[in-house]
């Protein structure tokens, strides 16, 4: 009975991966346009980075996507577009360059922390927590990536500018 229900679990967190990220996608596309940003293809790649590297890393790896992956795929939907969307209100019409520099820091400082904090998932006896714990390192770093340093590169700012 439990495997049966942990596999209707795991069914319906995968098919609702792919209906958040439209959302996602939908959400942002809307707030360029409404907010007047005009920056809808760097913001896109910026922000499905982090989400798209780590699910080529669960299928190059052959992970499992039992409840642990699920969890974490689950967690690295909800934090897609997150810093973009920082980006896009710190802006204040005065470009999306602006709200970059403005809200930089700040990104930098949680995923560093949200990364370290993940490392004390290895300290546990699960093997599956101790993966987990690896994922969410590994995530939350290609995330601020993605939402900072590739948006940057699309954004062309330079570091010295800052």
């Amino acid at each position: 009975m439990f495997l049966e229900y942990s596999d209707r679990i795991i069914s319906t967190l995968l098919e609702s991966f792919l209906l958040s990220l439209v959302l996602v996608a939908l959400v942002l596309l809307w707030l360029d346009h409404r907010l007047g940003i005009r920056k809808k293809i760097p913001l896109l790649i910026a922000s499905f980075w982090g989400p798209l590297v780590m699910l080529g890393l669960i299928a190059v790896l052959k992970i499992p996507l039992g409840i642990v992956g699920s969890m974490f795929a689950a967690v690295l939907v909800g934090m897609t577009g997150d810093n973009a969307i920082q980006y896009i209100f710190a802006a204040s019409n005065e470009g999306l360059e602006r709200g970059v520099r403005k809200r930089a820091g700040a990104s930098v400082q949680l995923g560093i922390l949200l990364s370290l904090a993940s490392l004390s998932f290895l300290g546990l006896s699960l093997v599956p927590m101790k993966i987990l714990g690896a994922l969410f390192f590994f995530g939350f770093l290609a995330t601020l990536c993605g939402d900072l340093w590739l948006l940057k590169a699309c954004l062309k700012i330079n570091p010295a500018d800052q």
